[in-house]
């Protein structure tokens, strides 16, 4: 399985936070996650998980903000002022 991921190119995900939820863009197909479908979000070292109530997941790597999205602190802010549980890291 591994050796199956490194036959793929790396790609290009933008994720975009607005009022309305997380907007997803990957390779020209568009999915829309509106708050009331975000469970929780955790914080790791180097990226933010966000859960979604379908049971995928968002990984947004703290190296990839881009600056007009600005820090990582401004992603968690939205997630907390749309009230978002934040989970505590795993033991």
């Amino acid at each position: 399985m591994r050796s199956s991921f490194r036959s793929h190119p790396p790609r290009t995900i933008r994720l975009e936070v607005s009022d309305e939820g997380l907007r997803e863009f990957d390779a020209g197909i568009e999915s829309f996650a509106p708050w009331a479908s975000v469970r929780s979000f955790r914080l790791a070292r180097r990226f933010v998980e966000i859960e979604l109530s379908n049971n995928l997941y968002a990984y947004v790597p703290d190296q990839r903000l881009s600056p007009a999205s600005s820090r990582r602190e401004d992603l968690v802010a939205m997630l907390e002022k749309q009230g978002v549980t934040k989970q505590l890291p795993p033991p």
